[in-house]
């Protein structure tokens, strides 16, 4: 009986621990602030020899359906956990903008393909939804903002669960506590339209983030362009946010990430500066990288998300 007994406690202490280990952060964030933001170097941009692919993942939303294009890297398998980072496009662009669809090759693509292989970062899953029809599926207002705005909704209850209840991410469920527990290895990131959507997530779904990256854009919180003409009281409306999801500095970060000839650049640094300056939910978990010569662009995007992807998934 003493032995029975002494082996269920250790199948339920290592349940703990592996729980725990799924729930804390990754430690091998190395962020350097002063490593330059390098170009996609041009043989990267070609197709590598282990290529990944390119899927396309349908759900549903309300009576309605929508897809993601989900890369998925070379050797994916069902048996191994992948972190995940989800990427959201810009206004006027669509869901294949920034991956490529499926079936297709483009630059970024060949680039994630040659950082895996060549071991300068882990294999990870890397999701392109699209806010597009978000609002008139969810029967809210429409218009962009009303799609961006009602997007971190439609992530929750539509996209997520199902996606990762289909590939291999660190939910050992897909229910409120296995997402929630396994959001030291999800990242969500935004460039433009897209980063104000990644504005709206950190507001929203926090729960399920660790990593929130805005790409060339302010916070909408308080009105558009509020980065810029309401910094002050854009940030206090993100602190606000935060805290009420019951989190601090220490549970997310916010990696930042724009040219300084970028059109979004007057809007989002001044913002930046003051959530920097913040004790309360923000201050050093905010990183902020700006590109001498970066314009608004999806070459410009790609290039960010490159240099990003060697910071947080590096070997």
């Amino acid at each position: 009986m003493r032995k029975i007994l002494c082996l269920t406690f250790m199948i339920a202490l290592a349940t703990i621990i592996a729980n725990v280990a799924l729930a804390q952060a990754p430690n091998d964030l190395k962020i350097d602030l002063q490593r330059e933001i390098t170009p996609i170097p041009q043989e990267h941009k070609e197709p590598a020899k282990e290529q990944g692919e390119i899927v396309r993942f349908d759900y549903k939303v309300g009576d309605g359906e929508k897809y993601a294009c989900v890369y998925l890297p070379y050797g994916y398998n069902s048996e191994t956990r992948y972190e995940i980072f989800y990427v959201m496009h810009g206004g006027g662009d669509k869901v294949d903008k920034v991956l490529g669809a499926p079936g297709t090759s483009l630059e970024f693509k060949n680039a994630l393909d040659h950082l895996i292989s060549e071991k300068k970062i882990r294999p990870i899953i890397v999701v392109a939804p699209t806010f597009n029809d978000s609002a008139r599926l969810a029967g809210a207002q429409n218009g962009m903002f009303g799609d961006v705005g009602v997007f971190p909704r439609e992530l929750a209850e539509n996209l997520m669960p199902k996606l990762e209840a289909t590939y291999k991410t660190y939910a050992e469920s897909t229910d409120e506590d296995g997402l929630v527990n396994s959001r030291s290895r999800r990242a969500f990131g935004g460039f433009s339209m897209g980063a104000v959507t990644t504005w709206n997530v950190l507001c929203e779904d926090l729960r399920y983030f660790r990593v929130l990256m805005p790409i060339s854009g302010d916070a909408w919180q308080i009105k558009p362009m509020g980065g810029k003409d309401a910094p002050e009281e854009t940030v206090a409306a993100l602190v606000d946010a935060v805290k009420k999801q019951g989190y601090g500095k220490d549970d997310f970060i916010v990696y930042a990430i724009t040219g300084d000839r970028d059109i979004a650049f007057p809007n989002l640094d001044p913002m930046i500066r003051v959530m920097q300056k913040n004790d309360d939910v923000f201050g050093d978990n905010v990183y902020y990288r700006v590109k001498p010569g970066g314009f608004h662009t999806i070459p410009a995007l790609q290039e960010y998300l490159y240099n990003a992807f060697q910071d947080l998934y590096r070997m």
